[in-house]
């Protein structure tokens, strides 16, 4: 399956889908560090660095994107919402669905969404003829030592008569764990530690003194981008859906 991919970031959502069996044919992103890593890392995918003038995409089945937090993070208390200048631009990742039509539409964002926007999300998913599901995930239940809990819808078109992406919450846990998603090790350091005790909340990168060339970039890539364990044991709920759909004559029963 293809991928199209905005608001890219260092590609880590993108990875997940790869490892997952997809192939990313095109990226969006606007800053510059990111752009160039994702040249370093998708050679081969179209770039773009404008997700308003992106208008020309490759046939693709996926299209993820979380768009930016913030104007509806909670860390925020007079955050704007989903109508503020950066978040807003979720409008913009709403008309690219419209214009791709894919198979699914994977949308990422901070816990802020469900009281600061989740409603125009679903609202305008619906407009355009998709159904949606979501689910609350943390990177914790895939392995990680920091929360990062975030909210994934799934879209798809309506009609398309699919079982659940995401499985019921008494059974998610379950789900996750029979996938293959112990990627932790490649990730994250094994070494950050305060008074000899892991530090349980923090991603295990040791941290540098500003200014230093480049690293600073990737720290600030790495804690903006999406767990790729995440969206990997996604895009693997999605394989095995299309797989059993061609099975079963193309109604997923």
């Amino acid at each position: 399956m293809k991928v199209l991919s905005l608001f890219s970031g260092g590609g880590l959502g993108d990875l997940g889908l790869e490892m997952a069996g997809m192939k990313t044919v095109f990226q969006c992103e606007l800053a510059k560090f990111q752009y160039e890593l994702l040249g370093l890392r998708y050679p081969d995918s179209i770039k773009w660095d404008d997700v308003i003038t992106a208008k020309e995409f490759p046939k693709a089945d996926v299209l993820i994107g979380g768009f930016p937090c913030q104007d509806i993070s909670t860390a925020k208390n007079n955050a704007e919402g989903i109508n503020g200048a950066r978040s807003g631009l979720w409008f913009e990742q709403l008309r690219n669905i419209r214009t791709v039509r894919p198979k699914y539409a994977i949308v990422e964002n901070v816990s802020g969404l469900l009281v600061r926007g989740m409603g125009m999300v679903l609202g305008g998913l619906a407009e355009i003829g998709y159904d949606a599901e979501w689910q609350m995930l943390s990177s914790t239940m895939f392995g990680g030592h920091h929360r990062r809990l975030r909210v994934y819808i799934v879209a798809y078109p309506t009609g398309s008569r699919l079982q659940r992406i995401f499985p019921q919450p008494k059974n998610l846990e379950a789900s996750i764990r029979q996938s293959s998603n112990k990627m932790a090790h490649d990730y994250f350091d094994e070494s950050l530690q305060s008074d000899g005790r892991i530090w349980p909340s923090a991603s295990r990168v040791r941290r540098v003194a500003n200014g230093i060339a480049n690293r600073v970039h990737r720290l600030k890539t790495i804690g903006n981008g999406q767990d790729p364990r995440i969206t990997k044991w996604i895009g693997k709920r999605i394989m095995e859906f299309e797989s059993s759909r061609s099975l079963n004559g193309g109604d997923g029963k």
